[in-house]
């Protein structure tokens, strides 16, 4: 619980950033909707690729995290989940599953949310090479790149425009309320 509460305030920058690009980028809002989309990215790139930032001892530290390496074959995490389990550490599974899923369902719900015309074949892909671009920025970091984080990340936006879907057939009203107006670029 203590490493999830880490990320959680690691993610707290991120966050601040977002709110700031939000609040500044808010009075343009009806003419673009591209915000949404940059303060997520921002908040990917901050946990995924940006060294971690601590303040200890009147300093500012910089340090990456991560296990290092390169993972080519597929669904090591269960085994790595397992190894690590039987050491004490339970949570590795939590973060590394279930976190990859998460911070990657932003990425199919919000389109599928904000535009009628969304098909999971349009934001699949978008999301794969975000997350393969990610994974490259990370090659030469102390970050490890994994091709389970790819397959991971593809499943959060796929799970995120299946949310979208749902939620807009419980509630119509709300599916409505969000979708874009499709404004002319002459206006």
């Amino acid at each position: 619980m203590e490493q999830i509460l880490t990320y959680l305030i690691r993610m707290i920058p991120a966050a601040l950033v977002g709110l700031l690009a939000y609040l500044i980028l808010r009075p343009f809002r009806l003419k673009r909707m591209r915000w949404r989309a940059q303060t997520t990215t921002a908040g990917l790139l901050w946990l995924t690729v940006l060294p971690e930032i601590r303040w200890e001892g009147g300093r500012l530290l910089l340090r990456h995290t991560g296990l290092n390496g390169v993972n080519l074959r597929p669904f090591m995490i269960f085994r790595q989940s397992r190894i690590l389990a039987q050491q004490g550490n339970g949570t590795y599974f939590l973060i590394n599953f279930w976190g990859n899923i998460a911070i990657f369902l932003p990425l199919g719900f919000l389109p599928a949310l904000l535009w009628r015309r969304c098909r999971w074949w349009q934001v699949l892909p978008a999301g794969i090479a975000l997350s393969a671009a990610i994974e490259l920025c990370q090659l030469p970091t102390a970050r490890g790149t994994d091709i389970d984080d790819l397959w991971l990340n593809a499943l959060g936006v796929l799970l995120g425009y299946i949310l979208a879907r749902v939620a807009g057939k419980l509630w119509p009203a709300l599916d409505r309320g969000c979708k874009v107006q499709e404004v002319s670029p002459w206006t």
